[in-house]
């Protein structure tokens, strides 16, 4: 949150008074009501990107400390965006103070929920952007994720279902998913070269050929259904 505050220079007229209002709210421990309030204050729209980010960023926060970490993972998803500059570089709408914030953030709420791509793609962001101390306890973090990203055991992961869609891009060809919580009702495959709609199927595994090329996986079903992906190697 200090890293909110020091951006508020950068946040436009329309929605500053909303933030350091929100922020008051938490200082006061009364996450309900800041959520409440920052969900109106984001109906409203955003007068720029960055605002978009913040408030983002601020809805991670929230939904951290209330222990909800799928829908904090979302949100700081939307906070870390960026957009490839006139040079190739890769650029934030985030101040960079609040970015490191961000992605630490992302790395840690990844790793917590076992999405490891994630949290190594988020890792390596954070190095390629910072320089993170060599006693940050962040390396050894990443080194856990890598060494089962690595291994031939089968990848776990846990997910939710929010908005009534979850999209996931997968580390293996081979995937099934288990412990099904509410209500998976297809998966779509967007692939490189087809799409592919998967009905789904309890005990069914699912291989994607690599003929296919690269793909991403769109799980659908009921709004707040939790579920556990494994991948395997073979």
């Amino acid at each position: 949150l200090p890293a909110i505050l020091d951006s508020l220079e950068f946040l436009s007229e329309e929605i500053k008074e909303g933030i350091v209002e929100i922020y008051t709210l938490l200082a006061e421990q009364d996450q309900d009501k800041a959520l409440k309030q920052l969900s109106k204050l984001m109906r409203k729209g955003y007068g720029t990107v960055f605002d978009y980010a913040i408030a983002n960023e601020l809805h991670a926060n929230i939904f951290m400390t209330r222990n909800e970490p799928f829908e904090a993972l979302d949100a700081v998803n939307l906070a870390t965006m960026a957009y490839e500059g006139p040079q190739g570089d890769r650029r934030y709408f985030l101040t960079n103070d609040a970015l490191e914030l961000a992605l630490k953030r992302k790395f840690l709420l990844a790793m917590s929920v076992r999405q490891n791509q994630l949290a190594w793609n988020t890792y390596e962001e954070l190095n390629n952007k910072f320089e993170v101390a060599e006693d940050d306890p962040i390396h050894e973090q990443a080194s856990q994720v890598k060494a089962l990203l690595d291994s031939p055991e089968p990848l776990q992961l846990i997910t939710k279902i929010v908005d009534n869609q979850w999209t996931y891009h997968p580390v293996r060809r081979i995937f099934t998913i288990t412990n099904v919580d509410g209500k998976v009702s297809e998966i779509e495959a967007r692939c490189e070269r087809r799409n592919l709609e998967l009905k789904y199927q309890e005990n069914v595994d699912w291989t994607l050929p690599d003929s296919l090329g690269d793909c991403e996986l769109d799980f659908k079903g009921r709004d707040g259904t939790q579920f556990v992906v494994y991948e395997f190697s073979e």
